[in-house]
Order: C-alpha cells, then sequence, then structure tokens
C-alpha cells in the first residue's frame, strides 16, 4: 500500500511539472504572438507612412512640372493613343481593384445598390463585381471626370471658367489658348489640393460604408489602392484639361440603348441591336470638334440579352 501511495505521489508531482511545463510554453506563445502581431503593426504603420511620404513627394513634382510646362508654354499635345493607352490603364487598374478585394461579397448586401430594371439584381461572382466596377466607375465619372476642374465646382466657378476659355477660343491662336489652359490649370491645381484630397477621402469612405469591409482582407491596403487610382484618374483630368483639344468622358444611364459605335460589350449580351445597358463598367472619352466628336475609346458596358428582355412573365 505504501509503495502504491508513493507512486501515485510522485505520478502526481510528474503531472504537476509537466502541467508547469506547458503552461511556460503556452505563455511564451502568447507572448510571442502578441510581439509579433506587434511588430507586424509597426510594419503597416512603417508602409503607410513611406506610402505617404511618396504620395506626397510624387505630387509635389507633378506640381513642379506643371508650373515648368507653363512657362514653358506647355507640353505637345497628347496624341490620341496616348490618351487611350492611359484611359486603358486606369479601367484595368479598377477592375483589378475589384477583383482583388471583392471575390465574396454577400449578394443582399448589394441588391438595393445594383438592382436594375434591364436585368434584375446579380446573382452570379462575375455579375457582383461588375456592378461594384460600374458604382466606383460611376463614381469617378460623376466627381473626377464630369466636372471641369477637379475638385472646383462647376456652379459657379467651372461653369464660368467654361465660358471664359470659349472666348479665349474664338479669340486668341492656338498657342495662345493653350498657353491660357495650362496656367489656367496649373493655378486651380495649387489652391485645390485640399480639396482634391477631400473628394478623394468621402469617395474611400463612402465606398467603405456602401460595400463593407470584406473578411479577410487588409483594410488598409485596399482604401489605399482605391486613393491611388482616384488620384490617378484626376491626373489624367488635369492633364487633358491642358490640351488644345476639349475631351469629354460619357458614362449611360441604365436601361439606355446599346450603341455599337460609342460601346463595347464586356458581359452579359452579344452586343446586339436592341440590348441594354445594364452596367456601364467605365466611361467613353470623346474629342469634340467643330461639328460632333471622335469617340476615342468606347464606353464599356454589360448589357442585358434580347432573350431576357422578351422573356414573357409567368402568370402567377
Amino acid at each position: 500500500m505504501a509503495d502504491r501511495i508513493r507512486d501515485l505521489v510522485r505520478q502526481l508531482y510528474q503531472a504537476h511539472e509537466k502541467l508547469k511545463g506547458q503552461k511556460g510554453l503556452s505563455e511564451q506563445y502568447l507572448a510571442d504572438k502578441a510581439n509579433a502581431e506587434q511588430q507586424n503593426l509597426l510594419l503597416r504603420q512603417d508602409r503607410e507612412e513611406a506610402w505617404e511620404e511618396t504620395r506626397a513627394y510624387k505630387e509635389e513634382l507633378n506640381k513642379l512640372y506643371n508650373e515648368l510646362n507653363a512657362l514653358r508654354g506647355g507640353q505637345a499635345n497628347l496624341s490620341d493613343d496616348h490618351i487611350v493607352d492611359r484611359m486603358r490603364r486606369l479601367n484595368q487598374n479598377l477592375e483589378k481593384w475589384v477583383k482583388s478585394h471583392y471575390q465574396d461579397v454577400n449578394v443582399t448586401e448589394l441588391a438595393s445598390l445594383l438592382e436594375s430594371d434591364s436585368g434584375g439584381p446579380p446573382l452570379s461572382a462575375s455579375q457582383r463585381r461588375a456592378g461594384i466596377q460600374s458604382y466606383l466607375a460611376h463614381l469617378i465619372n460623376v466627381y473626377i471626370f464630369s466636372p471641369c476642374h477637379v475638385g472646383l465646382a462647376d456652379d459657379p466657378y467651372g461653369h464660368f471658367l467654361s465660358d471664359l476659355e470659349g472666348v479665349v477660343r474664338q479669340k486668341c491662336s492656338g498657342a495662345e489658348l493653350r498657353s491660357w489652359k495650362v496656367a489656367n490649370s496649373v493655378a486651380i491645381v495649387a489652391k485645390t489640393g485640399d480639396l482634391r484630397e477631400g473628394l478623394f477621402t468621402d469617395i474611400v469612405n463612402f465606398v467603405e460604408g456602401q460595400f463593407g469591409i470584406p473578411p479577410s482582407d487588409n483594410g488598409a491596403a485596399r482604401k489605399r489602392q482605391l486613393r491611388d487610382l482616384l488620384g490617378r484618374c484626376a491626373d489624367l483630368k488635369i492633364t487633358l484639361g491642358q490640351q488644345k483639344q476639349c475631351h469629354v468622358f460619357c458614362c449611360s444611364q441604365i436601361g439606355a440603348e446599346y450603341d455599337p459605335q460609342a460601346m463595347t460589350v464586356m458581359g452579359g449580351g452579344e452586343g446586339q441591336a436592341g440590348e441594354k445597358v445594364r452596367w456601364s463598367l467605365w466611361p467613353a472619352i470623346v474629342k469634340l470638334k467643330r461639328e460632333g466628336g471622335d469617340v476615342l475609346e468606347p464606353e464599356l458596358v454589360w448589357t442585358t440579352p434580347i432573350i431576357t428582355l422578351n422573356k414573357p412573365e409567368e402568370s402567377a
């Protein structure tokens, strides 16, 4: 009996020592995990600070280049091919951003936002992504591409400057018009920097509020990348505002008739006559002329197939 008791005591002691060792390992693991999380947080903060410094540096360089171009009378006009290339790259960046950050979006969260009379709420993953891309393209077109000057209210300032440009275009030579547009653009950019930053922040926050934060996604990277995309869109708009020619962006409303001369179908239908626009994925860019204009890059659209439009309603 005594031997049995001693064995039990020894076993209890060994178990206790083992438990103490496991507890020590567990505490060390938790400490290491907390330290790793702290290091990751510091690394993310360093990356954010580096990105902000880089962005500010690039903006300062752009400002100096614009001022230098104004003093030199401006750069040569951009070619149509160069403008088209920049438009396509911006669209590709937007599409990549949506695919990277919104792979698994709950359809119920988007039904009220993306529902349309022409096609109903989106169902498939590709439709959901197309709906989100369309929503963002609409914001970019309304707040960056469409205004006369990014960050400057059209009413009354933008419209007044646009009317003034029309007078300069009529009364002055092409070289004088170009110099006026460049100098005018440089001055506006210099005075509206904070307004543009506020606009970009509002758009990013609005998108976050509308579509939520997908799980297992780096929210800081998502917002930073979108902010960078908005900045590049604004850069294109500002650059076009310094050109001798006038350029406008066109984005169709839901339910608009498909126009093969000004649109390219990216999904849904097959580009047949009679199809309706379900989503505008990226605006067209048009170079204005004295009579009409030339479509440099067609609008990218998602249409509703004819078979869906003509499908008879089921009886109740």
